[in-house]
Formats: C-alpha cells, sequence, structure tokens
C-alpha cells in the first residue's frame, strides 16, 4: 500500500489486490478530514497503477481548489446530519406527534 499526504489532512492511498480472476488491480482512495472527523472518502479501482495514480493526484487538485475558494468540501453526510437538516427546516411548518419525533430520535443515536 502506497500512502501520500497532500496538502493539510487530504490523504491518498493505493493498495494493490487481486480480484476473483486473479487480475492485479490498484485501488486508489482520497480521504478528507477536518477537525479529526472524516468529511470525505473517495475511491475508485483501476487495472494499472500509473492509472491511479493519475486519478489521485487529478481528484485532489480539484478538492484543493473548491478548499481554496472557501467552500466546503461536500463529501460524506451522515443520517444524523440530515435528520437535524429535516427537523431544523420542518419545524414550525409540519405537526407531527410523538412516534415520529421517537422514530427520528431513535435514528439519529444510530
Amino acid at each position: 500500500m502506497v500512502r501520500h499526504e497532500f496538502h493539510g489532512a487530504l490523504i491518498g492511498t493505493i493498495a494493490q489486490r487481486r480480484n476473483a480472476d486473479g487480475v492485479i488491480l490498484f485501488r486508489a482512495q482520497i480521504r478528507l478530514k477536518e477537525g479529526g472527523e472524516l468529511t470525505l472518502s473517495e475511491s475508485k479501482t483501476f487495472t494499472r497503477r500509473a492509472l491511479a495514480q493519475e486519478w489521485q493526484r487529478r481528484r485532489a487538485a480539484e478538492i484543493e481548489e473548491v478548499q481554496a475558494t472557501g467552500l466546503p468540501v461536500h463529501g460524506l453526510v451522515t443520517l444524523k446530519q440530515i435528520l437535524q437538516d429535516y427537523v431544523s427546516d420542518a419545524k414550525g411548518i409540519v405537526a407531527w406527534g410523538r412516534s415520529k419525533t421517537a422514530d427520528i430520535t431513535c435514528l439519529q443515536k444510530a
């Protein structure tokens, strides 16, 4: 496994593996951590290491370009975050009972 560190907490790895047919494949992965939490994780599999490295470099440049604009890099959104947004947007607009409140609370804990 080859690990590349880009700017900040953007980390890329390339792992070699064999598929069921015995063909060697290379999985390129890019992960971004912000504030100690994983915010983005992407991976793609290639038949050649050079292709995996090129994708990784290109994707890292795209992510860094978005970061340079000051916009958030969207990647992983948790169910908890989606439910929190839903509750805050629907509050006062939609009325619901105890059952829905309990279900949302249960899902947020999962």
